[in-house]
Formats: C-alpha cells, sequence, structure tokens
C-alpha cells in the first residue's frame, strides 16, 4: 500500500509536470482523485523530505 502512495506522491508532486509545489497544493490536486487517512501528513512528511524542494526554499 505504501508504494501505491509513493508512485501517486511522485506522480503529481516529483514529476516535471507536477512541479514541486508545496505540502497543501500537493494534497489538494491528489485528494480530488484519492483519499487514505492520515494522507494530509503522509504529503507534508514527503515534500519536507523532498531534496528540490528543500533546495529551492529560500528558507531553509
Amino acid at each position: 500500500m505504501t508504494s501505491l502512495r509513493n508512485i501517486v506522491f511522485i506522480a503529481f508532486h516529483s514529476n516535471p509536470i507536477g512541479g514541486h509545489f508545496n505540502a497543501y497544493i500537493s494534497f489538494s490536486r491528489i485528494r480530488l482523485r484519492f483519499f487514505w487517512p492520515t494522507m494530509y501528513h503522509y504529503f507534508t512528511d514527503l515534500v519536507h523530505k523532498c531534496a528540490v524542494c528543500r533546495l529551492s526554499n529560500s528558507t531553509l
């Protein structure tokens, strides 16, 4: 189940079309098509671990 969640996250966040948006925008786009318990927490964790997002965030 976790691998399917990772595939969904990569498809909507990490691919070139996804654009590496923040957790809220990624969550909003994905929740239109998918849902699972603790979904928002899952995306905030993955966005905070995303290397590209960490490098492009000027506050870190």
